[in-house]
């Protein structure tokens, strides 16, 4: 009896050391496990990933470009706005968040969430003509008016770019997870929405030296983007835990309203012209578009899987909207609120800005 029981045991024993050697020879159980989520940025370009590859840049059919960040493969997309389709890729930072282009139309420069660095980009040679590094993970940037200064909200401060000489001149603090961030169509303000608080943070550029005057509003519920009108009245913000936008009068830097949109709503963009605004909602994958005379609904436009920021060409025809998910962006025509063409790009697409 005893005898049976312990041959019964080794081949219990035996058949375990099989199972555990069949299981170490499985090349992905033994990669080594991945860094998990930390509270604090990420510092530095120190990771394994290998570096990204440039793919020759086509010459194209017109000059209206846009720039979308592929945030996996740490590229940027080329896109001909022509013909929509991808011209080619510029290797950047790892982990590029979103990108903004000069009104001079000659350089595009990208947030680097991974490397903390930006990127400066020729967009006539597509060249790297300089990498800023930054004292934080980068989310967003904006650039003023007269092309001599950007804005980037990274993950406590907001970095100020002297674009001239590419270096930082300064860096404000802003607490509570500082986000995305928008100028007034003059530039004497910035208003950067803090996503840990609920709050906005207002920074007074009119001199160019009070950089450290901040004032934040209680807002919102879970503010992510923030698009201002050309007339600097009103500002438009995405809440992305209420699913919803919210108005903000810039007169009183009061909340107006809030507008109930789709799930998760990230990015928005304003038509030139200031009527209508088009909201991204990444979970229910499809796109707001609310109408700023009467601030409702206008309709809603189905899109592919996970939308995450839109850019509208200068003419206010197109709007081009990067799917996170899908590896692709949607173009939408205004003027029937189509979706008219897709245009396969990189992986992870987020950030996306357009020529003027």
């Amino acid at each position: 009896m005893y005898r049976y029981g312990y041959i019964i045991l080794c081949l219990v024993v035996l058949i375990c050391g099989l199972t555990l050697s069949a299981c170490s020879s499985d090349t992905e159980l033994n990669t080594p496990p991945t860094a998990g989520p930390s509270s604090s940025p990420p510092r530095g370009d120190n990771t394994a990933s290998p570096p990204p590859v440039s793919l020759p840049i086509e010459a194209g059919t017109s000059s209206a470009r846009a720039y979308v960040t592929n945030f996996s493969l740490a590229t940027v997309s080329v896109l001909d706005l022509e013909t929509n389709t991808e011209l080619g890729t510029v290797a950047v930072g790892n982990e590029p968040w979103n990108v903004a282009i000069t009104p001079d139309g000659t350089r595009a420069y990208v947030a680097n969430k991974l490397s903390s660095t930006v990127s400066v980009l020729d967009l006539k040679t597509h060249a790297t003509l300089a990498t800023i590094p930054l004292n934080d993970a980068p989310w967003d940037l904006a650039i003023t008016p007269d092309g001599t200064r950007a804005y980037v909200a990274s993950f406590s401060s907001v970095a100020i770019l002297d674009l001239e000489t590419n270096t930082v001149m300064t860096n404000v603090p802003v607490p509570n997870g500082p986000w995305n961030i928008a100028l007034t169509p003059e530039g004497t303000r910035a208003y950067v929405t803090n996503r840990e608080d609920n709050t906005i943070a207002v920074l007074d550029l009119s001199t160019n030296t009070t950089f450290t005057t901040v004032r934040t509003l209680p807002f919102g519920n879970g503010p992510r983007a923030i698009a201002i009108t050309p007339d600097a009245t009103r500002a438009y913000i995405t809440n992305l835990l209420g699913n919803s936008v919210s108005v903000l009068d810039l007169t009183t830097e009061t909340e107006l309203l809030s507008i109930p949109v789709g799930t998760s709503p990230k990015g928005i963009a304003i038509t030139p012209d200031g009527t209508h605004a088009y909201v991204i909602n990444q979970f229910s994958h499809n796109v707001t578009v609310l109408d700023l005379t009467t601030n409702t609904t206008l309709t809603t436009v189905a899109v592919e899987r996970g939308p995450r920021s839109v850019s509208i060409t200068p003419d206010g025809t197109h709007a081009y909207i990067t799917n996170q998910f899908a590896d692709s962006v949607s173009v939408l025509e205004i003027a029937t609120n189509t979706v008219i063409g897709t245009i396969p790009v990189g992986d992870g697409p987020k950030g996306i800005a357009i020529t003027p």
